[in-house]
């Protein structure tokens, strides 16, 4: 009995320890991905969000895709057409290109505050579709954290008008792509590999389709010196 209780506490710890990896990885990746896009906008004079989103996605798909056949998750059959799968296809084709363009055309810190908001509105969101509430204790982490990241940004806030316009229509899209994320997910019980395998070829032709909305005109030419 006492050799169970070991094993599963060792258990335990190991799956503590490899939630707390995976959630600073995601942390500094995040990061990382923000900074890099912004110096893409910035320093290289790439300024092309939606281009950007279609690098990222297909650079994505290539690692999802090799961890596939080196068999580390499952296929999900899924119905293109089925409405909530539909859903999040528009909805993942959209929501990243409108996050670069703010992110293009505003301050890193005014990015992050707009950012902010979302968590706020997944939150009434999922209340909303889902009766699904926080319980105390989350919710104070959630004020503390969004108290931070308002302080650090504070300094940083150039914005446009354009920009601003593109963050605010991002804010509810972004929500609606994580709680709609989660539903399709549960509704096909696969898992988050699985679902970007078969979402992400869609999504980038999504992208492909508005590029030309979102975009500047000039990407397909060779610049000239």
């Amino acid at each position: 009995m006492m050799e169970t209780a070991n094993n599963m506490q060792k258990k335990s710890s190991s799956l503590n320890l490899a939630d707390l990896s995976y959630l600073t990885f995601n942390f500094v990746s995040t990061i990382a991905v923000t900074v890099i896009n912004k110096i893409c906008f910035s320093k290289v004079d790439f300024g092309f969000p939606a281009a950007l989103c279609n690098i990222h996605f297909l650079v994505t798909l290539l690692g999802v895709e090799l961890l596939y056949r080196a068999n580390k998750f499952q296929k999900v059959q899924v119905n293109l057409w089925e409405k909530n799968f539909l859903v999040i296809v528009l909805v993942v084709g959209i929501v990243t290109p409108l996050n670069n363009t703010s992110l293009k055309l505003n301050s890193i810190g005014f990015y992050q505050i707009f950012k902010l908001l979302v968590t706020p509105c997944v939150v009434l969101l999922e209340y909303i579709l889902d009766h699904k509430t926080l319980s105390r204790r989350r919710s104070v982490w959630l004020i503390a954290v969004c108290a931070f990241v308002l302080v650090s940004s504070g300094a940083d806030l150039d914005f446009s008008a354009y920009g601003t316009l593109c963050a605010s229509l991002w804010v509810p899209f972004a929500a609606a792509y994580k709680v709609q994320w989660g539903r399709v997910r549960r509704m096909y019980q696969c898992s988050t590999l699985a679902l970007m395998r078969a979402v992400l070829p869609y999504a980038i032709c999504v992208q492909a389709a508005i590029s030309p909305i979102v975009d500047p005109p000039g990407h397909t030419k060779s610049s000239s010196h």
